[in-house]
């Protein structure tokens, strides 16, 4: 097959990296998320397009690389095996050499570059103006006084950490809580300084639904809805 063709957005932000995390063993649907088809287009694809639009490199979470061989990315295994998302986002952060580091998971098919962009635009803007005009919400630590470690998107209340921006640095506290096997992402985030931005501020920032963009397909159900939305 050929090499992934990726076009570049016109809002591309350069000296970002695209991770994709595609590590799981996707049991609750029964067979390999990455790989099913939406509109004709393998998820873990469409993932890897919309980052490769405004990242300058895209890395693929892998443990086991060769049926993604046609995405012609480089695949990074981890280096605390079976530890979950939390190990392949240390891998990756590891391997990145970009300062601001874009985050979706595979399962992800309508994640979009505009979605991904914003949040990598909020990310630079440090500290946040009034002349922003971008609406925050407050959760667990925040301190915009200090540098800024992550922007997470919020979702029905709940933070969404697998569709996200980290910084570089924030690999050495990744790396502590895996070595102790503290494998809870939100309990990590805590350690972190967080700016949340909720799903209603993405979806005005970037005139789409954002909603459907944070969508991530779990278990048979959730595949037949993404179909569903495909060809609506």
């Amino acid at each position: 097959m050929e090499k992934l063709q990726i076009k570049r957005a016109p809002a591309a932000v350069p000296g970002t990296t695209g991770i994709v995390l595609a590590g799981g063993a996707s049991r609750r649907m029964g067979c390999d998320k990455a790989m099913l088809p939406v509109g004709g287009v393998a998820s873990i694809e469409r993932t890897a397009l919309s980052l490769g639009e405004v990242c300058d490199e895209v890395l693929l979470s892998l443990n086991d690389p060769k049926p993604y061989g046609f995405l012609g990315l480089r695949s990074v295994r981890d280096i605390f095996t079976g530890k979950g998302p939390m190990a392949g986002l240390h891998a990756c952060l590891s391997a990145s050499r970009s300062a601001w580091n874009a985050v979706a998971a595979c399962d992800m098919p309508f994640v979009t570059a505009d979605i991904i962009q914003v949040l990598l635009r909020i990310a630079a803007e440090d500290p946040l103006t009034p002349e922003s005009g971008i609406r925050v919400r407050t959760m667990a630590r925040h301190d915009d006084v200090a540098p800024r470690d992550a922007v997470v998107p919020v979702m029905d209340g709940k933070p969404q950490p697998l569709l996200a921006v980290y910084h570089l640095d924030v690999c050495a506290s990744l790396e502590n809580r895996l070595r102790r096997n503290e494998l809870r992402m939100m309990d990590w985030l805590s350690d972190l300084n967080v700016l949340y931005i909720p799903v209603e501020e993405l979806a005005r920032l970037t005139g789409i639904d954002a909603a459907r963009g944070l969508f991530n397909m779990n278990q048979p159900e959730d595949y037949e809805t993404a179909c569903q939305w495909e060809v609506e």
